[in-house]
């Protein structure tokens, strides 16, 4: 018997049509864009991360940070460091903006450390400086030291892993900071 004020079930799931060609479309450009950079075609990576964080933040996407942060390493690798310490700029107002405290301080010492690494020393003080500053909640929901490794890329999306800096779930699972997928110990 049919219920008769019940709404039919859309095949695919519950997001509208029109949403999921987009996310699909943003996946894979994500996916050419941690391609690109395994490859060492960094400018190619840093021209398609800054697209997929620009589209992110136009859409108040939480991701769109890392995103940026993403673009500024492919920038830096490419020898590009004036867009990159703009990227980098960028991504950190964006956290504070979001709420994103936490996530900041765990990726702040390999962004001051990447600085460093390509002589912006300068640029790496006056960022540490500011991060000093920052507030943070108590609980950073570290589960990094239990047993076993997270995988050293998303399945999903391709990009690199690494356990300091993911958010984690639980003691075995942990978010891909790019796309959001959960990533399980190995």
């Amino acid at each position: 018997m049919r219920r008769p004020f019940r709404r039919p079930r859309r095949p695919g799931g519950p997001f509208p049509a029109a949403r999921r060609p987009a996310a699909r479309a943003a996946m894979i450009r994500l996916q050419q864009a941690n391609q690109l950079m395994a490859r060492g075609e960094y400018q190619h990576a840093a021209n398609l991360f800054a697209e997929l964080a620009d589209g992110a933040e136009r859409r108040s996407i939480p991701r769109a940070a890392q995103l940026h942060l993403q673009a500024a390493r492919a920038l830096l690798q490419a020898g590009d460091k004036t867009a990159a310490v703009k990227r980098i700029k960028h991504s950190v107002d964006l956290f504070e903006k979001t709420g994103q405290q936490d996530k900041l301080a765990r990726l702040a010492p390999r962004i001051l450390h990447e600085l460093r690494e390509h002589g912006l020393e300068e640029d790496a003080v006056s960022l540490e400086v500011r991060l000093a500053d920052l507030p943070r909640s108590s609980d950073t929901g570290d589960h990094g030291r239990a047993g076993g490794s997270l995988p050293s890329k998303c399945d999903s999306c391709g990009g690199s892993v690494r356990s300091d800096e993911v958010e984690w779930v639980d003691a075995h699972s942990a978010v891909c900071p790019y796309c959001g997928s959960v990533l399980q110990r190995e």
